[in-house]
């Protein structure tokens, strides 16, 4: 909501959402996405800035963070929740 999505958009993203998967893998390339991504975590929630950043600061510039999943284009994960969002609006109509 923080980042301009309304209630109603993230209510029709999640639905049919029941759980998540966990799966092993063994792609380098995800693997280091997800290594980067934690890293960025641990910075952002240590003593760097004197205090910790608010986990909505955090959140924040995660979204504004530039990634390349592998088989896709560099985005913005904030872009990719709204493409998946515009996604979810075509089939639901």
């Amino acid at each position: 909501m923080d980042a301009g999505f309304t209630t109603d958009q993230a209510e029709r993203y999640f639905t049919g959402f029941d759980h998540a998967i966990f799966t092993p893998t063994s792609s380098r390339r995800v693997l280091g996405v997800m290594n980067d991504l934690k890293k960025h975590l641990t910075f952002f929630m240590s003593d760097y800035y004197e205090e910790p950043l608010s986990f909505k600061e955090i959140t924040r510039r995660i979204n504004k963070t530039p990634y390349r999943i592998p088989g896709y284009k560099m985005c913005y994960p904030i872009e990719a929740f709204l493409e998946r969002i515009d996604m979810v609006n075509k089939d639901s109509l």
